[in-house]
């Protein structure tokens, strides 16, 4: 029986290891146009948090517009080609769109952004 379950355990180590190309992917459209919305990588989303926090002194702050365009940058896809649709350059055009408009993109990339809870991004 012991034999049996450390088999169990390798496995499921092997198939957790390896389920990183499953990601959830959830369709977007503005103006007719059709993007998908992906879940980033921990990696990915340690790299978005940490591009969204103010320092100032000892006191560590989350701007949430920095968070929500870094999140479009790097959760938004093309489906047909699985290329990213928007670069870093994007960063300064993208924080001066209406905020209705970069909720259509925002709103479901931040879904991902904010599982794990918000105080992760002041650690």
């Amino acid at each position: 029986m012991p034999e049996e379950k450390k088999r169990d355990n390798r496995d499921f180590r092997a198939a957790f290891l390896g389920a990183k190309d499953e990601r959830e992917r959830v369709g977007a459209t503005w103006r007719g146009h059709e993007v998908e919305i992906v879940e980033p990588s921990a990696k990915e989303r340690a790299r978005i948090r940490k591009s969204a926090m103010q320092i100032s002194g000892q006191s560590i702050s989350v701007d949430q517009g920095e968070l929500e365009v870094w999140a479009i940058i790097y959760c938004t896809y093309y489906p047909e080609t699985g290329e990213r649709v928007f670069s870093e350059g994007d960063h300064d055009e993208l924080l001066e769109l209406g905020s209705k408009t970069l909720d259509v993109l925002a709103d479901p990339a931040m879904q991902y952004i904010t599982r794990g809870g918000e105080e992760e991004a002041k650690n």
